[in-house]
């Protein structure tokens, strides 16, 4: 009998008639008065025979059923009916700099090459790029990792674009089977350019700028990137008019390319420092209208997944929000205390970040991850 079926005849014969139980037995967690029977406190009928079990399971501190039935923590206990953060990966040996995630697998830049470190608790990853240099971005294409390092962009099949003595990249992004990427030498100018990665040919240059971008953002109409003034600023700028600045500030920060900047349809997402820590800006590409999302005051980190801004700060906190201020939805937290979270990432099951904690006098870094 379907569930609604036992509500209905719960509702209409007894619960106790129904359950054939004696008058004075009760199954485990179930409370019937009067013709009702309801589950007791955070008990649950999750698989859904209360006259076999009752309410079987507490949704409390069940790490399969936690907050509600179904709801797995993926590796992560349950308390208070809330999943909890886990370490994905053993601490990390190098320099961590770079992470990207799909549905099971998370890719580090590291101090040694590409670390792959599949998304379970307590996994031992695979270096499945060894590198002279670590690399300066990590892209997924075809649920292989593209990347960035000692001016060369490569995969496992082998280059895609080479490094030379006059010609080196400084920044990519991967959209679909489009790369777009910035090369160039340093002093005598860089071009944006475009490459399919599917059907390998001359690419297309989109502009060209003085100044070494160090990150960039692209989709099938515009391209933007940072690029560096000098030692203490970024500025933001557009392959349609790379002349003109869109926005620019003076930062201190030691990895420009974890600071974010990351196009969804009309809308460029990009952190803007200020003197109080960075913010989260947003330009209109069709308007040219800016402004800072006052949501986010202390941010650390930020990617665009789901519909969502997911975020950490320097509170410690790791959350999301929905993209769109009008939407009204409330903000989600998805850990506390988590003080050096970086470069958060998720996808439809786990929020994922690089932790990085003191250590008998270094920093130990791990991939931590939540349930969502």
């Amino acid at each position: 009998m379907t569930r609604m079926g036992w509500l209905a005849l719960l509702s209409l014969c007894g619960c106790r008639q129904v359950l054939d139980l004696p008058e004075r037995e009760s199954k485990p967690n179930l409370d019937c008065d009067g013709g009702q029977c309801l589950c007791t406190s955070t008990w649950r009928d999750c698989n859904e025979d209360l006259a076999a079990d009752g309410c079987e399971v507490d949704v409390d501190v069940d790490a399969t059923h936690c907050g509600a039935c179904g709801h797995d923590c993926l590796g992560g206990v349950c308390a208070a009916g809330r999943c909890q953060p886990f370490a994905i990966s053993a601490p990390l040996t190098t320099q961590a700099l770079v992470l990207v995630i799909d549905e099971t697998d998370a890719y580090v830049g590291t101090s040694e090459g590409v670390l792959k470190v599949p998304l379970v608790s307590g996994a031992t990853g695979e270096l499945v790029a060894p590198l002279m240099r670590g690399p300066r971005a990590v892209a997924l294409h075809d649920g292989e990792p593209i990347w960035l390092s000692g001016g060369g962009i490569a995969r496992a099949e082998g280059t895609v674009v080479p490094a030379t003595m006059m010609e080196r990249a400084s920044a990519m992004h991967v959209r679909g089977d489009t790369l777009t990427y910035a090369i160039g030498m340093e002093g005598v100018g860089f071009r944006i350019e475009r490459l399919d990665l599917v059907t390998p040919s001359a690419p297309t240059v989109l502009a060209t700028t003085a100044l070494r971008p160090s990150a960039i953002v692209a989709n099938d109409e515009h391209a933007f990137w940072f690029e560096v003034p000098g030692d203490k600023g970024l500025r933001l700028v557009e392959a349609r008019d790379p002349d003109t600045v869109l926005d620019e500030w003076l930062t201190t920060a030691m990895n420009p390319t974890a600071l974010g900047l990351d196009l969804d349809g009309d809308t460029l997402f990009y952190t803007h420092a200020t003197l109080g820590g960075f913010q989260l800006s947003r330009l209109d590409v069709g308007t040219g209208e800016k402004d800072v999302d006052p949501r986010l005051d202390v941010l650390q980190s930020f990617s665009l997944a789901e519909g969502a801004i997911f975020h950490s700060d320097n509170n410690g906190v790791v959350g999301s929000l929905p993209r769109d201020e009008a939407e009204g939805l409330a903000p989600t937290t998805w850990a506390t205390g988590q003080d050096g979270a970086t470069l958060v990432q998720a996808n439809d099951k786990l929020v994922v970040w690089l932790s990085s904690a003191p250590v008998a006098g270094n920093f130990e870094v791990r991939v931590f991850g939540v349930a969502r």
